[in-house]
């Protein structure tokens, strides 16, 4: 008589287990947590190109408007208006013979500590308000 070999099947695992599920969903969370900051910082900067075109079509517009008044910036003010992608408000200030133009930021952009505010003047002196020095903000 012979003995009945006994068959031992290894159970062969398709898929993940919950484990290692849970490892990527927390590799994911760190890179997240790490990349979106410094994604939130790089758009801030690149909409500060919003104020600096804007402030510049503003301050021609202001000299068109002084070489039709006998190079006089008085009654050449603008009201406020909004920049082109909205995340600036501009505004002018004139007297007989100077000009400045200030773009501040709103909405998220405020969010932007380093550089809350952008200015121009009818020399073409560029300045700027926040924690960031003005080479920073006008990217010089």
């Amino acid at each position: 008589m012979s003995i009945p070999k006994l068959s031992l099947k290894l159970k062969q695992s398709h898929g993940f287990t919950l484990i290692e599920v849970m490892i990527v969903i927390v590799i994911i969370a760190v890179l997240g947590s790490v990349a979106y900051p410094s994604y939130v910082q790089y758009v801030r900067q690149g909409n500060r190109t919003d104020a600096m075109g804007t402030l510049a079509q503003a301050a021609q517009a202001l000299e068109r408007c002084s070489i039709n008044n006998n190079s006089i910036y008085t009654g050449c003010e603008q009201a406020a208006f909004d920049s082109a992608e909205g995340h600036y408000r501009i505004t002018t200030a004139t007297a007989a013979t100077t000009f400045t133009v200030t773009a501040t930021a709103q909405g998220a952009q405020a969010q932007d500590t380093e550089c809350t505010a952008f200015t121009i003047t009818n020399t073409g002196a560029q300045g700027s308000a926040g924690s960031a020095s003005t080479a920073e903000c006008w990217n010089k």
